[in-house]
């Protein structure tokens, strides 16, 4: 088992990143590599299993604790996400996410919303972004987390890796 690591230009899941922020991007994004800080290694088949994380609880800088277990649980709650991995360190007040939209889920909000595009250019569609923000959040609040555990803002990676604007 190691820490995990993920090269995203081989990925095709689309996932966001919340927030936009570079020096956090910069952060845990290191040679085209994302540094998830979870433990666990690859299968026969070349998939990522991920086993445990590393950092199970951190402190925001205003010193509240933050159980990321716990935290990502709850926004799990909500069915239109299939994944969710929560961030936070010492030098920031807020928490940050990676999260990955179920396809079907996504592509069905769009198509009652009057949106035509794929999976991928959804993923990129700053209305859905807010949308799953907003959600997330309304589910975090309806979890009772507390305000410093709800998600600050949405920006996206593309599928070369880079954040998107």
């Amino acid at each position: 088992m190691c820490a995990m690591w993920r090269d995203f230009p081989r990925r095709k899941n689309h996932v966001f990143w919340l927030p936009q922020a570079q020096d956090l991007t910069e952060e845990v994004l290191i040679d085209g590599w994302f540094r998830t800080g979870d433990i666990g290694g690859w299968q026969p088949n070349g998939a990522m299993k991920v086993t445990d994380s590393k950092m199970e609880v951190f402190k925001l800088s205003q010193g509240e604790y933050v159980a990321m277990e716990s935290i990502e649980s709850k926004y799990l709650q909500w069915p239109l996400i299939t994944s969710i991995w929560v961030y936070g360190n010492g030098f920031e007040s807020f928490l940050v996410a990676v999260v990955v939209p179920g396809r079907k889920a996504l592509e069905d909000w769009a198509a009652e919303h009057h949106l035509t595009d794929d999976y991928k250019s959804l993923c990129q569609n700053l209305k859905a972004r807010n949308y799953i923000l907003d959600e997330l959040n309304i589910t975090g609040q309806k979890q009772q987390l507390r305000g410093f555990e709800l998600l600050e803002a949405a920006s996206k990676f593309g599928s070369d890796g880079k954040e998107g604007r």
